[in-house]
């Protein structure tokens, strides 16, 4: 009977464990977005020592829903701490935070804080945070295969691929569609060694040195959806208002790009007409396998572009992509990814004059040949559709075509 009784107790444990944790799992699925950023500001130390960097972000932050809101989620790389969280006025804030795994994807692990307001924020009105954070980078390539991020001397890179500041939402995708039609302005400080430069696409307001360190404060040119701070001992180049960033040991091929970029730019002006409201283009070059971006004002670029002539259709690729058209989907089907690479192909017969196009888009017909064969669901998914079926990889092959 007692041995009965502990089979039925441990029965009765197991399923409201099974049921708690299955309620928890579903707890964002349906969250929607409540607040959007509307400026950043940020103090951030790198300490190469012990391998960790200690932040100190203030988010000035509106509410987007149609009734007041008391709570703020924050998202945060994993190994990142929240050591204090302040409002408006300076006074601590309650919160919580636990290290959660994004919803339907088991690899995704992020620190979720929740911080409760001094006041209920009204629809439409703002309000700011202070968040005191710290801790270390060791790469997410689990997750996505060029995150290889880390404080490194050699190259260390603060982005939001790797949540290494703050993004408000929770750790769901369908929370967090749509991040790329944000916009904020932005006020960064970087405190580096002195032998390093931090490249950003904004405007250097400043550059501090003392005591062997080097601060350097960036603004924002135009309101982005993204921010990305990169140090290494940069060499820097500059044609008009055109910025690159090379390493080291690709610093003879500044001028390389910055002509380049002047090429494609005047290609793609005469194909299109300006860009609208130019601030000229900065381009910061990061090593291999780390993964291309484009900003409104900047390019990430791999360093395969930087070292042979032959990969710099991978730069007409992302320059390509400030001539877009906006996407308003928050589940685009990524188009404009096929766009570029059948663009960076017809500006290498523009600017090369050596024959491409018609040669590689005969090789992505015989991939897609064999794709659509082994999976024959595919070809049941039109190109519009692309992203509501996780499979905006195809926009790259199936949209050049």
């Amino acid at each position: 009977m007692r041995i009965s009784g502990m089979i039925i107790l441990a029965a009765l444990l197991a399923v409201t464990v099974a049921s708690t944790c299955a309620a928890q799992a579903g707890r964002y699925s349906e969250a929607e977005r409540t607040w959007v950023p509307k400026h950043y500001e940020m103090e951030i130390g790198i300490d190469y020592g012990n391998e960790r960097m200690d932040v100190t972000c203030t988010i000035i932050m509106i509410n987007i829903t149609d009734g007041p809101l008391s709570e703020v989620p924050i998202i945060l790389y994993r190994l990142l701490t929240v050591e204090s969280i302040a409002g408006p006025d300076g006074a601590a804030l309650p919160f919580e935070q636990g290290v959660e795994t994004y919803e339907g994807e088991d690899k995704l692990q992020v620190n979720f804080a929740m911080a409760k307001l001094p006041y209920a924020v009204e629809a439409g009105d703002e309000i700011s945070v202070r968040i005191r954070y710290g801790g270390y980078l060791c790469g997410r390539t689990e997750v996505y295969g060029y995150v290889h991020d880390s404080i490194d001397p050699e190259f260390t890179i603060i982005r939001q691929d790797t949540d290494a500041y703050p993004t408000i939402g929770y750790p769901a995708r369908s929370a967090n569609r749509g991040l790329y039609l944000l916009r904020w302005t932005y006020d960064v400080s970087v405190s580096v060694p002195d032998t390093l430069v931090v490249a950003n696409a904004g405007t250097l307001e400043e550059k501090q040195e003392s005591d062997g360190m080097a601060t350097y404060r960036y603004l924002s040119k135009v309101p982005s959806w993204r921010m990305d701070f990169a140090v290494a001992p940069y060499h820097r180049g500059q044609s008009g208002e055109n910025v690159v960033f090379c390493l080291p040991e690709d610093a003879s091929r500044a001028d390389v790009i910055l002509s380049a970029m002047d090429r494609t730019i005047e290609l793609y002006s005469k194909w299109w007409g300006p860009l609208k409201d130019y601030v000229g283009i900065t381009v910061i070059e990061v090593p291999e396998n780390f993964g291309s971006q484009t900003d409104l004002a900047g390019i990430i670029q791999e360093a395969g572009a930087f070292r042979d002539d032959k990969n710099l259709y991978e730069f007409y690729h992302e320059l390509s992509h400030k001539w877009n058209v906006k996407t308003i989907d928050d589940q685009p089907c990524r188009i404009e990814e096929g766009l570029a690479v059948f663009l960076q192909s017809v500006t290498i017969e523009e600017l090369e004059d050596r024959e491409y196009l018609h040669a590689y888009m005969g090789r992505i017909i015989s991939y897609l040949g064999r794709k659509y064969e082994d999976d024959p669901g595919l070809a049941e998914v039109p190109i519009s559709r692309f992203g509501e079926n996780d499979m905006t990889g195809m926009s790259y092959t199936a949209g050049a075509l």
